[in-house]
This record gives structure tokens, C-alpha cells and sequence, in this order.
């Protein structure tokens, strides 16, 4: 399939960022926006420290990419949200897809979400050897995010995935005025 657009031509990065950057601030969860590779169209918003240091290391942020990759594949396949759990720290993770004229264009990541057990820190101190990581610092890390945030229940996970839905239709429905806007200019 040709891609006939990029969702940056239609809208501006900054205003994505400040969408993108509220909705994070109000339900807690981290997020970005990414083109259907899983590569990062805006930066992102409320990555705990330590999904930074992780993605910091060049095996941690292959790593990274490849579970974002895994998301948005998830969501073309099925045209809808998608959930997958991080091998790495045990956090939720959510995709919506950014679908124009058919297309789709992007997707709007969300996660590191505390809803279930997940990895202990034994596993994190292992994972931190192998991509060449401090194992206390990125242990320390873990145990920080563990006590700043609260184990969320799947039914509040899927009520915040709702709302990212509804808001990735949102920027979709501006998105498709531009795109009615640019394709007027070109008759």
C-alpha cells in the first residue's frame, strides 16, 4: 500500500505535542505518536526514568522500537486499538491507529501502565546486564516507578484506551479537513 500522507503534513507537530502532552498529564500513562514503522513522530510525553534509561542503550532502544513495531503491526492487522504487555518491565502498553481516507497513517502509543504483576526485580537487574546497564541504577529506577505510581485494574486501563480512541478519531477528523483543504489546493 502507498502511503499518500504523513499526519505532520496535516497537522503541526507542535499541536500533536500539546494534544499528545495533555492526555498523558491527565490519565497518567506515558505516550507518543508513531508512523506505522514504530519510529517516533513527536517526542515523548511522561517516559518514566526508568523507560529512559532502558531506551538510553542501544540494545534498550532496539528493544523498545521492536515492541513498538510489534503494537502498530497489531493495529494494522485489526484496524483497532491493540494491547501488549513489555517483556522487559512487565508495564501495559496501548496503540490507536491514525486512520485517514482509509489509510492509516500513524499510531498513538500509550502506556507503562501498573496493571498486573509484572517483572520482578530480579528480572530487571538481569535485562540491565544485558544491554550494558548499571544493575542497582536501573533497579533503584524500577523501584521508583513501582512506588509513584499505582497498580491500575484492566477495566481503568480499557476506560483510558477508550479515551485515546476517541481523541485519535478527534485529531483524525482535523486531520481529514486538512487533507479536504490541500487536495482542494491541487485541483
Amino acid at each position: 500500500m502507498k502511503k499518500t500522507t504523513n499526519i505532520s503534513d496535516l497537522i503541526d507537530k507542535r499541536q500533536l505535542q500539546k494534544f499528545q502532552d495533555a492526555f498523558a498529564k491527565k490519565n497518567k500513562v506515558a505516550t507518543v505518536m508513531m508512523d506505522v514503522n514504530g519510529t517516533p513522530i513527536t517526542e515523548p510525553s511522561r517516559y518514566c526514568k526508568l523507560c529512559r534509561l532502558i531506551r538510553s542503550t542501544e540494545k534498550g532502544l532496539q528493544d523498545c522500537k521492536e515492541h513498538g513495531r510489534h503494537i502498530a503491526q497489531e493495529v494494522l492487522s485489526t484496524g483497532t486499538y491493540a494491547i501488549k504487555t513489555c517483556a522487559r518491565t512487565g508495564f501495559a502498553d496501548s496503540s490507536a491507529p491514525l486512520v485517514i481516507g482509509g489509510e492509516h497513517i500513524a499510531s498513538w502509543a500509550m502506556g507503562q501502565a501498573n496493571i498486573q504483576e509484572g517483572a520482578t526485580e530480579q528480572d530487571i537487574r538481569t535485562y540491565a546486564k544485558k544491554i550494558g546497564l548499571d544493575p542497582d541504577e536501573l533497579a533503584e529506577a524500577f523501584q521508583e516507578r513501582q512506588n509513584e505510581t499505582e497498580t491500575i485494574t484492566p477495566e481503568q486501563f480499557q476506560i483510558i484506551i477508550e479515551d485515546l480512541l476517541r481523541y485519535s478519531k478527534q485529531i483524525m477528523t482535523s486531520a481529514e479537513v486538512s487533507f479536504v483543504a490541500i487536495l482542494n489546493e491541487l485541483k
